[in-house]
């Protein structure tokens, strides 16, 4: 999907580069997922992926797209929480979306000149994201697993990868918020 995204990006004016933050991972898959084992794997990219072999490869390849990157101290910290800023980021890299500069965003939270800024402005500007209210996104606050769902699922529409359709039935479907239920 990455590279399906990264294939079809926008032609619109300027490119965002750079970024810094720290980029987490996500958790360790529950072990209803059944896990595959590559036969070979690619050489650390970080030094504190050692206890996550099983992400090794997926957090190489992102990081050599240019998806993720460290902390400023070389360290994925990849048990640490991601926050909405780094989950936009990420999304944002991963289909090459270039910023309109004539957007107007009013989140006084995300400052013109921040790390963040420039990807939180694209999306928000294609309507992959919106704030927690009207003037405020939280760009450190841990974000969701059902505002991942969502993001995710404007970002497919917004990159042409659309999704499945099918219906997918949960056990706590009903702790779901109903903004995220679609």
């Amino acid at each position: 999907a990455v590279d399906s995204a990264k294939s079809s990006n926008s032609t619109e004016s300027k490119p965002v580069s750079g970024g810094g933050g720290a980029v987490g991972a996500w958790g360790k898959p529950s072990s209803s997922v059944p896990s595959v084992q590559p036969t070979e794997t690619k050489a650390l990219a970080f030094s504190d992926l050692s206890g996550y072999m099983w992400a090794n490869d997926a957090v190489t390849s992102l990081y050599d797209k240019g998806i993720v990157n460290g902390t400023e101290y070389g360290t994925f910290e990849p048990s640490r929480n991601v926050t909405r800023a780094e989950f936009v980021k990420m999304l944002i890299m991963a289909a090459d979306i270039r910023i309109d500069e004539s957007v107007y965003m009013s989140f006084i939270d995300v400052p013109d000149g921040s790390w963040y800024y420039p990807y939180i402005k694209i999306a928000f500007s294609k309507r992959i994201c919106n704030g927690v209210s009207d003037y405020y996104f939280n760009p450190d606050g841990y974000i969701t697993r059902q505002d991942m769902a969502v993001l995710t699922a404007n970002f497919m529409k917004v990159t042409g990868l659309g999704t499945s359709g099918k219906k997918t039935e949960f056990n706590d479907f009903e702790a779901v918020s109903e903004y995220a239920q679609d």
